[in-house]
């Protein structure tokens, strides 16, 4: 067997995508397993996606929330990206890959990443920006995240749990 070099780097960036790289398949190949999974049972895997939800709720108007924390487990859909992440915002296809890893590798180096953008509608939020963001997020453990909230009214909104 081959014994390959490790790879000694010392820029910082490099290294600390190196070190997420293998954490990148691991979700990665645990995403095609639970698609594999959810496509056996019969149960959706993917995210919710807000222009469904927009037609079905029958929006009356939107307004800003403002930045706010968000809990991570309330967070189940997407503006557009339905098919590169799964319900738990594990990515789905490898394209997703670079930009996962630059986002780790920020989180890591400590640096300020910008809040996401969420649609609140019901008891969902929706993402329009920030999804390689939230993935990392929960992949580390993170229970909650920065977002600048926009509020959708609509006319069928539910009472929601403080979860």
């Amino acid at each position: 067997m081959y014994n390959a070099a490790p790879i000694v780097t010392h820029d910082k960036n490099t290294r600390a995508r190196l070190i997420f790289y293998e954490q990148f398949n691991d979700v990665h190949k645990r995403a095609q397993i639970n698609k594999l999974w959810s496509t056996l049972i019969r149960k959706d895997h993917r995210l919710q996606d807000l222009s469904t939800a927009q037609m079905t709720a029958n929006v009356q108007s939107s307004q800003s929330a403002g930045v706010q924390l968000v809990s991570i487990k309330r967070i189940g859909g997407s503006q557009g990206r339905v098919d590169d992440f799964d319900s738990e915002f594990r990515p789905l296809k490898k394209h997703n890959r670079d930009r996962w890893l630059s986002v780790a590798a920020a989180r890591y180096l400590g640096q300020s990443l910008p809040p996401v953008s969420l649609v609140r509608l019901g008891c969902t939020y929706y993402v329009r920006d920030g999804h390689h963001r939230i993935s990392v997020a929960k992949t580390m453990g993170q229970q909650e995240i920065e977002a600048e909230v926009i509020m959708w009214d609509a006319e069928s909104d539910a009472v929601c749990d403080a979860a």
